[in-house]
């Protein structure tokens, strides 16, 4: 190993010293590092390193730690030949006194593989702090991914997680409610019709369409292919009802949280699932339900498409505003409230808007104009008992439509204080006034068709505003405290809850299953039964056959059926006492009059029906809430039994 003149060998360690500090040649061979590594210290440097003049010094630090011999050479460095590694300096570096020139290193340092931490003093006169060991620069502070965090994702915030809950608690809320002991309250006249026709096949059902209920005939395939998936019961066919009411109750807060905040979609979705309203027509087997649920969607893709505007938005509205014609088509009324709507924003923000809703809007519509048509001719028959509203009717509708009056006024007294003070600005403010006009304007034009058109003003056809107050609702108590909404919330749950029990009691007063009872126990194979009156809205004879059905008494005065006429009834046979000669027993089962409720039922019989019972005398007589039933005998066996 080569020495300089002002270095002397240690003895016994191999190690060197510096003679004369001023001056340092080259630097310690291989062996000399390796006794100086046993004798000293990690982090001391030898004497010989910390006597090197900082040009040395410089050049030492920007070589890499594995830098050839030969590249070593070029630099000016001494070094054995067989030497396979340099030393560099470990630990901090003491600067020199005096000035010293530092000259650039003709080495250009490589990028290393493995990159310490990045010195904190940047300049041209810095100098990097070195590692104390190499030991260290394998384990430098370098930090690794965080592979735990990495699987998770990022952090789902509260303002996220609350925007959730304020439309998933609402559902989870109404599917409860709604659901909620929904079989309990038997099948009324209605939901007998729809059993009547969505058992029939799929011509009968077009057929019955172009002479009666043609604006319910895609209901009535709807529960045509349900009832033959899931079967006739009572949950089965109000299933869909159930379904579509609890996603009103989501899509309501979904609407208020886009249009008010989150706060605002959770009580407008809570207010939604605890209305009476709800209950009583989710768990109907008729289209109400339906068209509630596509009048909110409805309104919230109009909401979507208008903040922001690109034409595919357009497609899903078109689509729901198709449904929910199929639905109801007098629900189309809210297409009125939509149209202020979009004219509304083109002044703000350009026609472009109004060309897309016409386009959309007239698809959808052109789907229903058939089905439009075909129902315009059947309105004297389909609401031949209703006459035209009167103003007490107006008046009162509200509390028809929400099913309590209490309820109404108060939904609608909330939902004024959505409507924006005097001196107040706020961005949602338009959108309050014509959610406000979408209620107010299809509830006018309806009474105004009532009055001059055909009688139709009816609650039920109006419960798609429903949804609409009670998105009102939710903006004006998320304005208030929490407590204070709440409070308000829980008043207006407990002023609807006598028509929640009576909703889940029966939905008529009309008792189908105990007079179907008596018949199963008391009637005997041969016995015959009349109904009156036949083209009643009752639909006795339609609730018997889905009760009893092969077991009950043989229709006597049956003509021709219902499906043999493609309507809702069935004809009678022209010669009464002809159709029930030989019979030994007949039951008369009377509904009462819905036009006049207590009329005697003597009243009720046609007159076919008298004539083919002069032969027979009454010996019994049962009554039921809504029926009158009887037992005849021939008048011969009742002298022979005297």
């Amino acid at each position: 190993m080569t020495t300089t003149s002002g270095e002397q060998q240690t003895a016994g360690t191999g190690g060197t010293r510096p003679t004369d500090p001023e001056s340092v040649d080259a630097a310690p061979g291989a062996a000399d590092q390796a006794t100086h590594a046993a004798t000293k210290p990690p982090g001391e440097t030898t004497g010989a390193a910390a006597k090197q003049p900082r040009a040395a010094t410089g050049a030492a630090i920007k070589q890499p730690r594995e830098t050839t011999d030969a590249a070593i050479k070029e630099s000016g460095e001494a070094t054995d030949a067989d030497d396979d590694a340099i030393d560099i300096p470990i630990g901090p570096v003491s600067r020199p006194e005096g000035p010293v020139e530092r000259p650039e290193s003709p080495i250009k340092r490589p990028e290393s593989p493995i990159k310490g931490p990045e010195s904190p003093v940047k300049g041209p006169g810095s100098l990097v702090p070195a590692p104390e060991s190499p030991a260290e620069v394998l384990e430098s502070p370098v930090k690794a991914p965080d592979t735990a965090t990495a699987k998770r994702g990022p952090r789902i915030g509260w303002g996220h997680l609350l925007g959730l809950l304020s439309w998933v608690v609402p559902t989870v809320v109404a599917g409860f409610v709604v659901s909620y002991q929904a079989v309990r309250p038997q099948l009324w006249r209605d939901e007998f019709a729809t059993w009547s026709v969505a058992t029939r096949s799929v011509q009968q059902i077009l057929d019955l369409g172009k002479h009666i209920d043609g604006v319910t005939v895609p209901y009535y395939l709807f529960q045509h292919f349900w009832i033959a998936r899931f079967g006739d019961s009572a949950l089965s066919m109000r299933m869909p009802s159930i379904i579509a009411m609890t996603a009103t109750a989501g899509v309501v807060a979904l609407l208020a949280r886009r249009l008010y905040g989150n706060m605002a979609g959770l009580w407008a979705g809570l207010l939604m699932s605890a209305i009476p309203v709800v209950s009583r027509y989710g768990q109907e087997a008729r289209g109400y339900a339906l068209a509630v649920f596509f009048s909110a969607l409805a309104t919230l893709l109009l909401v979507s498409a208008l903040q922001k505007s690109r034409w595919w938005r357009w497609i899903p509205y078109a689509i729901c505003v198709a449904l929910l014609g199929l639905a109801h088509q007098i629900a189309l009324l809210l297409l009125v409230g939509h149209l202020l709507a979009v004219l509304t924003m083109c002044r703000r923000e350009g026609r472009l808007r109004l060309l897309w809703w016409t386009l959309a809007t007239g698809a959808g519509v052109a789907v229903l104009v058939p089905i439009a048509v075909n129902g315009l001719g059947q309105r004297g028959a389909q609401l031949s008992w209703l006459g035209p509203a009167s103003l007490d009717d107006l008046a009162n509708m509200p509390g028809v439509i929400f099913s309590s009056a209490l309820v109404a006024g108060a939904i609608c007294a909330i939902a004024v204080f959505a409507l924006p003070r005097r001196g107040e600005h706020n961005r949602t403010d338009g959108w309050s006034r014509l959610l406000w006009l979408s209620v107010l304007l299809p509830y006018a034009v309806l009474y105004a068709v009532d009055q001059l058109v055909s009688p139709m003003f009816l609650g039920r056809y109006l419960l798609f505003v429903v949804p609409l107050l009670c998105a009102l609702a939710g903006r004006a108590l998320s304005t208030m405290r929490v407590h204070t909404a709440l409070a308000i919330g829980l008043v207006v749950a407990a002023v609807g809850l006598p028509e929640q029990v009576e909703a889940r009691e029966r939905h008529s007063s009309a008792d189908y299953i105990a007079v179907a009872d008596l018949l199963r126990t008391w009637s005997l194979p041969g016995d015959g039964v009349i109904y009156a009156p036949r083209s009643s809205w009752q639909f006795t004879d339609e609730a018997m056959r889905y009760y009893l059905g092969k077991t009950r008494p043989k229709d006597v005065l049956l003509g021709r059926s219902e499906v043999q006429n493609s309507s809702l009834w069935a004809d009678e046979c022209r010669d009464g006492a002809a159709c029930i000669k030989g019979t030994k027993r007949v039951w008369t089962v009377i509904a009462d009059d819905l036009e006049n409720p207590g009329q005697p039922s003597a009243l009720q019989l046609s007159d076919s029906d008298n004539d083919a019972l002069q032969r027979y005398k009454k010996v019994e007589r049962w009554d039921f809430s809504g029926f009158i039933v009887a037992l005849y005998l021939p008048r011969s066996q009742v002298k022979i039994i005297k």
